[in-house]
């Protein structure tokens, strides 16, 4: 019985994500990003409480996650050609896997420098949203001609 009520409340709350973050209203969703690597930046420069600002960063990530995952897939399903969407959902996919790749390694790296390289790693990040930000609103503009 539960695992109904889960499976229903699951599916009811995706419908209604879906609708309410459709790629449009996802751009100011987008910021959560920045704001998630600013909280992991505070986390590393903050004199204390440094698990407080962690688990409000991950939070953050975490809402952003989820205003990602449907708003991509409206994006990629308005911008592909209908005959190559498949195409487009794997370089889609793709983005995030190479991402992975890079990410890893050179966190890694981040964390065996000294401290003041550390932390203008994850302002590095910040800046990479906001150019995000700034080619989203260009197909925004496109997609709109």
């Amino acid at each position: 019985m539960a695992s109904g009520v889960r499976n229903y409340l699951s599916v009811a709350c995706h419908q209604h994500f879906k609708t309410l973050l459709s790629h449009t209203c996802a751009h100011c969703f987008r910021h959560f990003w920045a704001i998630g690597f600013g909280l992991i930046w505070v986390s590393g420069t903050a004199p204390s409480h440094h698990l407080v600002w962690v688990i409000l960063a991950l939070g953050v990530f975490a809402v952003a996650i989820v205003s990602y995952t449907p708003s991509a897939a409206s994006l990629v399903t308005e911008l592909a050609p209908e005959n190559q969407r498949g195409v487009y959902f794997s370089i889609n996919a793709l983005c995030w896997a190479v991402g992975s790749f890079i990410g890893h390694p050179l966190g890694g790296w981040a964390l065996d420098q000294p401290q003041i390289i550390t932390n203008t790693y994850w302002l590095g990040f910040i800046l990479s949203v906001a150019i995000a930000l700034a080619i989203l609103q260009y197909l925004s503009r496109i997609l709109a001609d």
